[in-house]
């Protein structure tokens, strides 16, 4: 491959740009609300606890929620955590709830993102939202299950559909970028409103601008339809391109990152799933890189054009005071990684590093 072809494939993907916003699992277990209400600490928790010593699982988990929230009782996840296990057992689907979570976040017990997702399922198949909801959360980010983005769809919009604001927002998204569900963007819109109207900051701050994403995502593929990229003619043109995407994907992370310090969650969830889906391709190219750069070391320098592409595609959308146009840039370049978009963009570049081995 001469340098002119090498330098026109490194822009190409350097420029390969133009959320889903990682959802996350609370710390909640919806702690108490009878002792706060009643001021009497004592008499409260002496109630509870005599219901509780008779085997009744509802005040089996309203002590395990104060012992984890600290209120009326000092802070105390083991007492939580016999608790909420005892309730649990009995199929309290609250319980098995705040028992998942004590899992997810490793409160009282080792980490463990099985148990937690065991705990979660338990209850979620009850109908519980809160656990519906972090059942979708776990598919989404891949923890203690396989990633499944229609699971998280799924689990997500029967929360949402019960009234959880952080489900409609994630499924409002979901539908925003067709992930894990077909794009829509009145199901976005509809899902986005109910969570912005309960006033989950991050709904409010994607509603508005639902058409401006739509149309830059847009009119982003369409010019690549109308003029797609450059794709490799030989084994080593893959490689040399994969290698370009690394370190452009790399380098765009620490850029975007540096001037909108927000976007790390999303932007590292989708540089990890494009990682892992894209696991064989790229270490094919990453184990064939050094060879190549022995062969022809003016390869390891041209690559620096990468970096210079994503600098000037930065620049190119920056305005003074106004951070939308980066903002639009880094997604849209990390989604299109995760959703696998470029190997309908440029397929013989993943067919020449899947036949290696």
């Amino acid at each position: 491959m001469n340098r002119p072809e090498l330098l026109r494939a490194v822009i190409t993907y350097g420029l390969a740009v133009l959320t889903f916003t990682a959802p996350g699992a609370r710390a909640d277990h919806e702690a108490g609300g009878v002792a706060a209400t009643n001021q009497d600490y004592a008499k409260s928790l002496a109630d509870w606890r005599s219901l509780a010593d008779q085997g009744k699982a509802f005040a089996q988990n309203k002590l395990g929620k104060f012992s984890a929230s600290g209120e009326g009782v000092p802070q105390d996840y083991s007492e939580a955590l016999m608790w909420f296990n005892k309730a649990a057992k009995q199929g309290n689907a609250d319980a098995q709830c705040n028992l998942g979570q004590m899992y997810f976040l490793g409160e009282g017990v080792p980490q463990d993102d099985k148990e937690a997702s065991r705990w979660f399922r338990l209850s979620a198949d009850q109908g519980n939202a809160r656990a519906q909801s972090r059942l979708g959360t776990m598919y989404a980010l891949g923890r203690g299950l396989s990633k499944d983005d229609r699971e998280a769809a799924k689990w997500l919009q029967l929360a949402a559909a019960q009234g959880d604001a952080f489900s409609q927002r994630q499924i409002g998204l979901m539908y925003m970028i067709g992930k894990g569900v077909a794009p829509n963007d009145s199901e976005a819109m509809k899902w986005l409103k109910l969570s912005a109207d309960q006033g989950d900051v991050i709904a409010q701050k994607y509603l508005p601008l639902l058409p401006i994403y739509k149309g830059a995502a847009d009119a982003v593929d369409r010019q690549y339809q109308a003029k797609p990229p450059a794709d490799a003619s030989t084994p080593t043109m893959a490689i040399t391109m994969m290698e370009a995407t690394l370190r452009g994907a790399a380098y765009m992370r620490d850029r975007c990152i540096q001037r909108l310090p927000g976007l790390r969650p999303a932007i590292d969830l989708n540089l990890t799933t494009w990682k892992s889906t894209e696991a064989h391709a790229i270490n094919q190219a990453e184990t064939r890189w050094p060879s190549l750069v022995d062969e022809q070391p003016t390869f390891e320098s041209a690559l620096k054009t990468a970096e210079l592409a994503v600098d000037v595609g930065l620049d190119m959308v920056s305005q003074p005071g106004n951070s939308l146009g980066i903002e639009i840039l880094c997604k849209k370049y990390f989604a299109d990684l995760s959703s696998g978009v470029w190997r309908t963009r440029t397929p013989r570049v993943y067919s020449f590093l899947d036949k290696m081995t």
